[in-house]
């Protein structure tokens, strides 16, 4: 989602002739955080956003995408994984054409 917010920023930019110059006055920031955030090395702000959505007058398209993107993938996926484990009373391992480690014999490792 991230990805997908950089190149609308730089589609939307280039479709109406705008350098990243003129980007970056109304965006009060250098033209390399332009570039930066076009190239997704820098991710847009909440602020950012609402100026390109005015400007722009895209229906608040970038709000929107910043709301979802936050809603996508986290790097803490697998902490906020354990943590629901370790609140559960019982887990279900359902596994149509698996037999686990644990439970094969050398018969249904020969069916395998």
């Amino acid at each position: 989602m991230w990805a997908w917010i950089a190149y609308a920023l730089r589609w939307n930019r280039i479709e109406r002739g705008e350098t990243g110059d003129v980007l970056a006055k109304r965006l009060n920031c250098a033209r390399s955080t332009i570039s930066r955030l076009e190239t997704g090395e820098a991710k847009l702000a909440d602020k950012q956003a609402a100026v390109c959505d005015k400007e722009w007058r895209t229906g608040d398209f970038f709000a929107t995408a910043l709301y979802y993107a936050r809603l996508g993938y986290s790097p803490n996926w697998l902490q906020s994984l354990t943590e629901f484990e370790n609140r559960a009373s019982v887990i279900y391992n359902y596994d149509g054409q698996l037999v686990p480690a644990l439970l094969q014999t050398p018969t249904t490792l020969a069916r395998c």
